[in-house]
């Protein structure tokens, strides 16, 4: 009794059994079938679908590409061993078998599709055959989905029709075959009678052993497929053959006509050489007559010739190259010519092979038929060898069709090389005519061009006879020592006249320069005073203080001292004017006499450059080319006589006259010179001067500002004492009643920023000296602060900066750092204020160094509720910067990262303010 063992358990049977040689190639590799099998469509082939004409055409359709297709593949006994031994892998592969189990379930279920593969010969077994290809799709589909499952995913997109119905068309086949019954169960063994030879038939009974065989014998491949490819070999062959009788006839005329042709070349080239070599001779010849054209004539003519050789050697060349070409071509003619007698016997070999093949399908086909068990041993060693036999006649009839479609394409090929070689030597033939053509037009030329080369010779030795005349001529450089003793003179005049004229200009733009500036600083002491003037009224009805009037009153009498050297300046710069404009006049009289004397010498240089000039052409024409000799001696002749005559004109004219008058305006000039610069010098000290009263104008106006800010908000009289900038570069301490500073003894506190820093404490409306806040607190009320601090901050401001320039006071910076003692490090915890409501504080975080920083800022994030005692010296520091920005827009301060002292102590719990007055700044005022 059969095993009724599940479907699904014997699948899994098979893909343990097969993993070991599936790993042997690649899973998702696409290397063993191509991808043109997904071009293949089989819409609607699920299912049992309808038997209708549509259908079988689809499928007709579909099987025909697929055999064009693997044609180029399964016959491949590499390829066929690693499918007979389950190693063929990838999505491609997969596709292979799943077209391959739909067809035969087609096969098995629509009689029209049958009926067309039996008419292919697809035997009986085909069936079978793609029952197994359904079980190694699967398998392969199941280990794609353990090792690439994105390739699978891709091919299930793409797949017609769906993969998943590939187990649908395994059980069907698996039914059709009576492998399983209609639950599943396995009626029978899943491997078919084995195929491959060597295997063991011993096993089987003789019911089995006869099926087996009878499905060998029907699938033998003696139908009309393996006749069709036979006949189609045969015809190719036979129809070569006359086609190689016309090649090789007309390769035969072709040699003959080239080996007539061969000579011509060769007999033009050695002519053209003998030619070009007379051309050389001529090529070498340089007249010094002129003969328009000739030397490109005969520069043409050489090209002319060395083309012609060029060409006539190309011909040559070309020539033996087809020659080689025909001879190869002929040889390959005789060779296919003999490979074609040996297909067609080989081709016969195989038809009778066929033949005898297609006899002993018959006899073994009755045989199984009548009574096989008694002679069963004699049928299997029979069916074996006919089988053997059979496929040994496919692979060797594959490769006859292979070399049958080699000899074709060879044979078109020399057709092709024949036909290309009777153009080639059509076109050699007609280059070769038209060449010997130009090659007799060049000998005629070659001879003319000999004949006026010896003509211009005999005209060259004429012209000697007139180069001997020019090289007695007296030499020209005395003539040009006798003008240039006198240049030498008047170019030391002219080069001081230039430096008169020069230091002229630099004096005039010396002075030009200053022209608008004593009225302008008359008009700014004029309006200096007026504004002092104007800063003495009281404003508001709030009166200046006795101090600062006092200030103003000596600021006015400097303003009228400034303006009394501006006006002794101004008479001097007219008085100077005056000199310059008489200079200007002596000058010009200067230039217009040396222009006057220097024309006539200007001309003598003009007129004996012209000569040397002439005189270089005059020798450029005798040892060049000379068209007309006669004329060359006229011209020889004119020029000596202008030459002398030069010669006694070159006497130089008096010139002391003119070095006088250029001394005279050079003492003059050395007087004015130094005038200008003083009178420059003392406007610039006088434009300082008025600077620095328009700075310490402004100052006091600040100051005023500042004491009646603090009189209205305050009702309070303040006089401030501003810091000189001496002071804060070399005292150790600065008090003020409203504020005190002391000197820090690190010079860069902040990294990068050296210079000196003072410690900086604000004392309250009851003058006490610390900042505090009150326990776990930040901040105060702005009303508190105002009236603590209010009056503190802006005299600070003032005083701190008021007598430095507004430059250097934009360079002064303000750091603060907050503190706070340990009470309440582990236990303190508040929310922060809404008014002052600091999340995040940018600071200047501490370096190893606790009392350095660095100079880079970081933000520090603060909770909003529950921050820590560890917050307070920043959130301290941060209103304190708030406040002081709030009262004085001088400064932007900087926060330094605060501190928690590991003791109590109340007087921790503050900001302390850094000035710091950078190295430049101290170096200035200090006078260091």
């Amino acid at each position: 009794m059969q095993s009724r063992i599940p479907f699904l358990i014997f699948l899994l049977f098979i893909s343990v059994n097969i993993s070991v040689a599936q790993n042997a190639s690649s899973i998702c590799g696409n290397g063993d079938c191509p991808s043109e099998l997904f071009s293949i469509q089989l819409d609607g082939a699920s299912g049992a679908g309808a038997a209708d004409a549509s259908r079988t055409e689809r499928f007709k359709k579909a099987w025909q590409e697929f055999q064009k297709i693997k044609a180029g593949y399964t016959n491949d006994a590499a390829w066929k061993s690693k499918r007979d031994a389950s190693m063929i892998g990838g999505k491609n592969c997969l596709r292979h078998y799943q077209l391959e189990a739909h067809f035969a379930h087609e096969y098995a279920q629509n009689p029209e599709f049958k009926k067309f593969l039996d008419a292919q010969g697809v035997g009986n077994g085909f069936t079978e055959s793609g029952f197994q290809s359904s079980r190694k799709g699967i398998n392969l589909k199941r280990r794609m989905e353990s090792q690439c499952p994105n390739e699978l995913k891709d091919l299930e997109k793409n797949s017609q029709p769906p993969l998943q119905d590939l187990s649908a068309v395994y059980q069907k086949l698996g039914r059709a075959l009576g492998y399983f019954d209609e639950q599943g169960n396995l009626l029978k063994p899943l491997d078919p009678p084995p195929a491959p030879a060597g295997q063991d038939l011993s096993k089987m009974n003789k019911k089995q052993t006869i099926a087996y065989l009878k499905d060998q014998v029907a699938a033998l491949p003696v139908g009309q497929t393996t006749k069709s490819k036979i006949d189609d070999v045969k015809q190719g062959l036979e129809k070569a053959k006359p086609r190689l009788g016309l090649l090789k006839g007309a390769l035969g005329l072709l040699g003959s006509r080239l080996g007539t042709f061969l000579p011509g070349p060769l007999g033009l080239t050695s002519k053209l050489k003998s030619l070009n070599d007379a051309v050389g001779l001529l090529k070498n010849f340089v007249p010094k007559i002129s003969v328009p054209g000739l030397l490109s004539k005969i520069g043409g003519l050489f090209s002319r010739g060395k083309g012609l050789a060029d060409k006539a050697k190309g011909l040559v060349d070309k020539s033996n190259a087809l020659k080689d070409k025909l001879d190869g071509i002929t040889g390959k003619a005789d060779e296919l010519k003999k490979k074609v007698d040996d297909k067609i016997t080989s081709i016969n070999d195989l038809q009778k092979t066929l033949d005898d093949l297609a006899q002993k399908k018959n006899e073994l086909t009755q045989k199984l038929e009548d009574k096989p068990r008694k002679i069963l041993d004699e049928l299997k060693s029979e069916v074996s060898e006919v089988v053997d036999k059979s496929k040994k006649m496919v692979n060797k009839l594959d490769d006859e069709v292979k070399e049958k479609n080699k000899i074709l394409d060879e044979l078109t090929n020399l057709e092709k090389l024949k036909e290309d070689t009777e153009n080639q030597l059509a076109k050699l033939e007609d280059e070769f005519k038209d060449l010997t053509k130009q090659g007799e037009d060049f000998e005629k030329e070659v001879k003319a061009m000999q004949q006026e080369v010896e003509d211009v010779k005999k005209q060259e030795q004429k012209l000697e006879e007139i180069k001997k005349q020019v090289d007695n001529l007296k030499p020209e450089t005395e003539i040009q020592q006798e003008i240039a003793d006198c240049e030498s003179d008047l170019r030391k005049i002219l080069a001081d006249i230039t430096g008169l004229e020069s230091k002229q200009e630099k004096i005039k733009g010396k002075l030009g320069g200053l022209f608008s500036r004593p009225g302008k600083l008359l008009g700014k002491v004029s309006d200096l005073k007026l504004f002092q003037e104007k800063l003495k009224l009281p404003k508001d009805g709030i009166p200046l203080a006795d101090k600062t009037l006092a200030k103003l009153d000596k600021l006015s009498e400097k303003a009228t001292t400034i303006g009394a050297l501006a006006q002794a300046i101004t008479g001097k710069q007219t008085s100077l004017q005056s000199t310059i404009n008489d200079l200007d006049a002596k000058l010009d009289h200067v230039k217009n006499a040396y222009n006057e004397k220097y024309a006539d010498l200007d001309q003598l240089k003009n007129d004996l450059a012209t000569l040397i000039a002439e005189k270089s052409g005059i020798n450029a024409a005798i040892n060049g080319t000379v068209e007309d000799v006669n004329a060359v001696e006229s011209k020889v002749m004119g020029f000596l006589n202008r030459y002398n005559l030069l010669d006694e004109q070159s006497n130089c004219k008096e010139k002391e006259d003119l070095k006088q008058e250029v001394a005279e305006v050079k003492d003059v000039q050395e007087e004015v010179e130094p005038e200008v610069d003083q009178l420059d010098q003392e406007l610039s000290e006088v434009e300082s001067q008025i600077e620095q009263l328009e700075t310490e104008t402004q100052q006091v106006q600040e100051l005023i500002g500042e004491e009646q800010n603090i009189k209205k908000e305050y009702g309070e009289d303040v006089e401030l004492d501003p810091v000189e900038p001496e002071e804060w570069a070399e005292s150790f301490a600065v008090e003020r009643p409203y504020w005190e500073a002391v000197f820090h003894p690190d010079d860069e506190v902040v990294e990068g920023q050296k210079g000196r820093y003072f410690e900086v404490e604000l004392k309250d409306a009851n003058k006490n000296v610390k900042l505090l806040f009150g326990p776990g607190e930040y901040s105060m009320s702005k009303t508190e602060f105002r009236k603590r601090y209010g009056k503190t901050v802006g005299t600070f401001v003032t005083e701190a900066l008021n007598a430095m320039k507004k430059a250097d006071q934009e360079k002064v910076k303000i750091y603060i750092q907050g503190s706070a003692d340990i009470v309440g490090q582990n236990t303190f915890s508040g929310n922060l204020n809404e008014q002052f409501h600091y999340d995040q504080i940018e600071v200047l975080p501490q370096k190893e160094n606790l009392e350095r920083f660095a100079n880079t800022p970081v933000a520090k994030e603060i909770p909003e509720k529950n921050f820590r005692n560890e917050h307070l010296p920043d959130l301290r520091a941060q209103y304190l910067r708030e406040m002081i920005r709030a009262y004085s827009k001088k400064f932007d301060p900087i926060v330094l990262e605060g501190t928690v002292k590991d003791f109590k102590d109340e007087k921790e719990r503050n900001a302390i303010i850094y000035l710091f007055i950078p190295e430049e700044l101290v170096e200035v005022y200090g006078g260091n």
